[in-house]
């Protein structure tokens, strides 16, 4: 009777703990969107605001760098460092992409310069390069303060080795590529759209608060899945690699893993290539 109570009060402090985790990761989180949102509403330009990239890039950090030590070490005892770096991954991916879209169709596909910049003696060519070096800045800010605590976290937890230093630094440029080529089509589709629309920035508040409200319900249906996913990750890994391979192969890469490598690298240059091309 005592064993079992003394069970059940640890499972209740292991979720309480959970709870705590995806608690700070939500309030961080709501933060962030909360400050994007400010700067839309204020045409703040983000890259130029040090403050705010400083309160934004301490407050995702820590949160991700906590979230990282929580998950690497049952992951990496398990033999499954690729999913770690798979969920870390896509959490950076998904971040990435949320912080630089409204930068994307505001500076890329509709800036107000652009009959004032036309007019000077400088080459397209350098101009939209110009745009898309503050694209990409802004997109691998968001992802770097996911995968750079991940990776480090990693190490630390491993080892470092040749192999994981290297695998750690293809990711990350890997995944802020990926944030690029996406944030680039989907800053072409809201550009599209706010192009029909009068009001903007009813649109972007809208646009900013159904993230939120999505946000949320995913966050109270991922605190479940992910305790479930720790306590069974060998049957999910097993599941997982054998139904979605290509996640398995984004995973290996911060392992180290070359052919994995060099078939995700591969693949992002193969997406940019259209994703890039003028409209």
């Amino acid at each position: 009777m005592t064993s079992k109570r003394i069970h059940s009060d640890a499972s209740g402090s292991r979720r309480m703990a959970w709870m705590d985790w995806f608690g700070l990761i939500a309030l961080g989180l709501l933060m962030v969107c909360s400050l994007v949102l400010l700067g839309q509403l204020l045409n703040l330009d983000m890259l130029d605001n040090k403050y705010l990239l400083l309160l934004m890039a301490g407050i995702l950090g820590g949160i991700f760098t906590l979230l990282a030590v929580k998950l690497c070490g049952p992951l990496a005892a398990a033999g499954l460092g690729w999913l770690y770096f798979a969920l870390m991954g896509l959490i950076a991916v998904l971040l990435g992409v949320f912080g630089s879209i409204f930068n994307t169709y505001a500076g890329l596909y509709l800036p107000k310069d652009n009959d004032l910049l036309l007019s000077m003696p400088v080459p397209v060519s350098s101009l939209v390069a110009a745009r898309l070096s503050g694209v990409y800045l802004m997109g691998l800010m968001y992802s770097a303060v996911v995968i750079l605590p991940a990776v480090i976290i990693y190490w630390v937890t491993v080892g470092v080795t040749a192999s994981a230093v290297l695998g750690g630094l293809v990711l990350t440029l890997l995944i802020s590529l990926a944030v690029l080529v996406l944030s680039c089509a989907l800053g072409w589709v809201a550009a599209k759209i706010s192009q029909k629309l009068r009001n903007k920035s009813l649109v972007v508040v809208l646009a900013s608060l159904v993230f939120i409200g999505l946000y949320y319900f995913v966050y109270f249906k991922a605190q479940s899945v992910l305790q479930d996913l720790l306590a069974n990750a060998g049957t999910y890994g097993a599941q997982i690699r054998s139904r979605a391979y290509p996640l398995y192969l984004f995973g290996s890469v911060g392992t180290g893993s070359g052919a994995a490598m060099l078939a995700v690298t591969a693949a992002v240059a193969a997406l940019s290539l259209p994703a890039m091309r003028p409209r």
